[in-house]
């Protein structure tokens, strides 16, 4: 009598999920004095709490665990978002985002950052940039290509101290896969140079505080506790994002521009830059 056998084998990933795995990693200034914080944000499809492990000499000096957004689609998930504090001025740290279960990024050794210098007069180097928009701006071109990765490969080259992008960074505010491709063609860079964005037309819809603009980012807020326009000081520079896209535009920037008054009257900074 012929018997027949059948073998089934069945195969389960070692490790940890891919999707789960922090992506789009990314740094700012959304609040405290740049020599001595600064902003890590990440996505992950994983709502667990992680963290930031950071330091001078290793990642495994300090912790900080990350606030998280609901989660978004477009292949933008769960967005977990740390602020360190207390940094030195002037210095290399190095460091890792996720967790034990979900994963790390890098997955080995540390991406780093460079906290501002203690002498506020110390010179730095800035790039301002506009319309990156990507892809979608392109698709009316045959085979299209955005230029917006080899830019980025060009401004990192002067290793700037900040990246200022005035608006339209998607070409549909709305359109969450735009968004996530937009933090896809930079992520090589976002890692260690921080992006300050300011709002534009194109990059109008979505989120639940009004834009996705806003749930994606980790910016400084207004007297409005909103991000829709913000300053910052980094150095002797004070650097302010104007929006010409704020409801109060109807009353001609009036709130806008009561609050410009009272921060240019405030800051010691002998510099002072707006983009929009």
């Amino acid at each position: 009598m012929m018997r027949l056998f059948l073998a089934i084998a069945i195969w389960a990933p070692f490790g940890v999920s891919a999707q789960t795995t922090p992506r789009q990693v990314r740094l700012s200034f959304s609040g405290g004095d740049p020599r001595t914080a600064i902003t890590i944000t990440w996505s992950s499809d994983s709502a667990a709490t992680q963290a930031v492990r950071f330091g001078v000499a290793t990642t495994d000096e300090n912790e900080i665990e990350s606030e998280t957004t609901a989660p978004l689609d477009g292949g933008l998930g769960v967005i977990h978002s740390a602020v360190l504090q207390d940094l030195d001025p002037g210095t290399i740290y190095k460091y890792r985002v996720g967790s034990d279960d979900d994963g790390f990024a890098p997955e080995s050794g540390a991406f780093e950052f460079t906290t501002a210098p203690e002498d506020p007069c110390a010179p730095f180097v800035f790039v301002a940039l506009g319309d990156t928009r990507g892809l979608p701006y392109l698709d009316f071109l045959p085979n299209a290509l955005s230029n917006w990765p080899d830019v980025f490969d060009r401004v990192a080259a002067d290793n700037p101290s900040l990246v200022l992008i005035a608006g339209d960074l998607v070409e549909d505010g709305s359109n969450l896969d735009q968004w996530n491709s937009f933090f896809n063609q930079g992520t090589d860079h976002y890692t260690r140079i921080p992006v300050m964005p300011s709002f534009g037309n194109h990059d109008t819809g979505g989120g639940g505080t009004g834009h996705y603009y806003e749930d994606l980012f980790a910016l400084p807020t207004n007297a409005q506790g909103t991000e829709a326009y913000y300053a910052f000081t980094f150095g002797n520079v004070l650097f302010v994002a104007f929006n010409t896209e704020e409801p109060g535009a109807d009353d001609d920037f009036e709130e806008q521009a009561l609050w410009l008054e009272a921060t240019l009257a405030q800051t010691p900074a002998t510099w002072k830059i707006i983009f929009f």
